[in-house]
């Protein structure tokens, strides 16, 4: 790519920033990617870069860029995330439609990182950040109860989604299990109806995917047309039943025994009352 020309407006002297707006991201990448100030003025003095950092500060119509590492270990900027992620990728996003100034930007950017594996960032940010603050009562202020219930139900939909779509990925069969903020509950009437609730949502799921597990067979392979070898039905015996063990191991630990032993607690109070 070419060099950005000297006589370019708002270029700045040979390594410094061009602009406070510049500098402030500067530094969320420096800390976040590991690089070093240098690495980053570098991709200031490239063109395509410094325009499309440019547009995306002075363009109202211009929402988020991207900054990550290439092949090459060189900074580079984009409109959309790359295809494949070396590192991780730092993102910049307006808040609102607006032109980013040195006295605005803390308040209309927001940032963030994403992963080599973003689903497995997302599973985690999911069930460690956004659950517990929507699980909070002091988040749940003025909320109808079914309204609660309704946007509840629809993050642990969420989350199970994302953890299952991530053992399809990998060729394999995760159960999701119950969120562990609900651990513990067991003395509150509304909690414990909550919680009864997710388990029975999450045993749902787990008998159709391991009943999707039970009716595969060989000729699956004959059906997708891909001419399979003689060793074709041998490697597929043997990862049916790697994911049936692995699925065994799954139901077999101590969360998941943990888990399905309140039920028949849950089944007793609610006798006695």
């Amino acid at each position: 790519m070419a060099a950005v020309p000297q006589s370019m407006p708002g270029t700045a002297p040979p390594g410094e920033p061009p602009d406070p707006r510049l500098d402030w991201i500067e530094t969320r990448v420096c800390s976040s990617l590991e690089v070093k100030t240098e690495k980053f003025r570098v991709l200031l003095k490239t063109e395509e870069p410094r325009l499309m950092l440019d547009d995306f500060l002075d363009q109202v119509d211009s929402p988020r860029i991207f900054i990550f590492e290439d092949k090459q270990n060189d900074l580079q900027a984009s409109r959309v995330p790359p295809s494949k992620i070396k590192k991780k990728v730092v993102y910049f996003v307006k808040l609102s439609s607006v032109v980013i100034t040195k006295d605005n930007i803390a308040q209309e950017l927001t940032y963030g990182e994403i992963s080599e594996n973003p689903l497995e960032q997302l599973s985690t940010l999911s069930q460690e950040v956004f659950l517990p603050l929507l699980c909070s009562s002091k988040n749940q202020v003025g909320w109808p109860e079914v309204i609660v219930k309704d946007v509840m139900d629809t993050m642990h939909k969420f989350i199970a989604s994302v953890y299952v779509t991530i053992g399809q990925i990998k060729g394999k069969t995760l159960l999701p299990l119950p969120p562990s903020e609900l651990d513990g509950e067991v003395d509150r009437t509304p909690r414990d109806k909550e919680k009864i609730h997710v388990l029975e949502s999450a045993i749902v799921t787990w008998t159709r995917q391991i009943k999707n597990v039970l009716k595969t067979d060989p000729e699956t392979i004959l059906k997708e047309g891909s001419n399979p070898g003689p060793l074709a039905e041998l490697e597929f015996w043997q990862e049916k039943a790697a994911n049936l063990n692995s699925i065994y191991e799954q139901l077999s630990g101590e969360r998941v025994r943990k888990e399905l032993s309140y039920m028949p607690i849950h089944a007793q109070k609610e006798g006695e009352r």
